[in-house]
């Protein structure tokens, strides 16, 4: 196997073409075969009842497909207590699950919620 060297490395820098030999996949290659998405959305929602009940909210992620794998990063402000889970509801629409594991109702504050999507089997 031979090895890439690189020179002059930063603090921050990201390799985005790299293969290990001729027969390696490039990174660009690999990001592609696995579908791997992103995008952010501004979600207020409202007060969350006690013990385990949750609130939905749609937002477009383009490319998104029913089955693909969702992860959900909520806004640093968040309150203890919440749990974040997606899904990929219809094409290019992903629901957000935002649930209430308390004893209280609680009301978190409008935010920016992450979302990544992958393709499970490219």
């Amino acid at each position: 196997m031979a090895w890439a060297t690189c020179t002059e490395w930063a603090s921050g820098d990201v390799i985005t073409e790299a293969k290990l030999d001729a027969q390696s996949t490039a990174i660009e290659e690999l990001q592609a075969k696995f579908g791997f998405s992103a995008t952010s959305s501004t979600i207020t929602p409202g007060a969350i009842a006690a013990n385990t009940t949750y609130v939905s909210s749609g937002i477009t992620v383009t490319g998104a497909e029913v089955g693909d794998v969702v992860l959900v990063g909520p806004p640093p402000t968040a309150p203890s207590g919440l749990v974040y889970c997606g899904y990929v509801s219809a094409p290019d629409t992903v629901k957000i699950h935002i649930g209430n594991v308390t004893a209280g109702a609680i009301t978190p504050d409008a935010g920016t919620y992450q979302v990544r999507v992958m393709k499970l089997n490219p």
